[in-house]
């Protein structure tokens, strides 16, 4: 995506990705940010149509987010694991979202898992149960 790593309560706002973005051996690989990892990092406003392929933590908007807000975002984009091996974990918005808060978004976008993969899903690939999700279309 644009960003490889928020952290330090940083904010991606009204961004629009385009194209493919293909990390071959890759983890944390998202169309708008690979990774969030701070209380108060936000990711708001944003579209994204970048076609995302690399091995895991794969999203359609933050590839493994932890602790961010993320809101208002759009994913129209196809989400690809290329990995044969390990744990995948892949989603139309969010590859791993293990803490955070989610509100007023959608997937709209095609998610391809990997053959050994067991955390795939039209949303997310894996979601902690202390995230806060409202509004979240699939």
């Amino acid at each position: 995506g644009i960003v490889g790593s928020l952290r330090s309560k940083a904010t991606a706002s009204e961004l629009v990705t385009f194209g493919n973005l293909k990390a071959a051996t890759g983890s944390n690989v998202g169309g708008i940010v690979g990774s969030t990892s701070t209380t108060g990092t936000s990711v708001s406003n944003v579209i994204s149509y970048l076609n995302v392929q690399g091995s895991d933590n794969l999203g359609g908007i933050v590839g493994s987010n932890e602790n961010a807000t993320i809101q208002s975002a759009f994913a129209m984009s196809n989400v690809v694991s290329t990995s044969t091996s390990g744990t995948m974990e892949v989603g139309g918005l969010v590859g791993n979202m293990s803490s955070g808060s989610i509100f007023s978004s959608f997937a709209f976008n095609a998610v391809t898992d990997g053959p050994t993969a067991d955390k795939t899903g039209k949303a997310f690939g894996v979601i902690g149960s202390s995230v806060n999700k409202t509004n979240i279309i699939i």
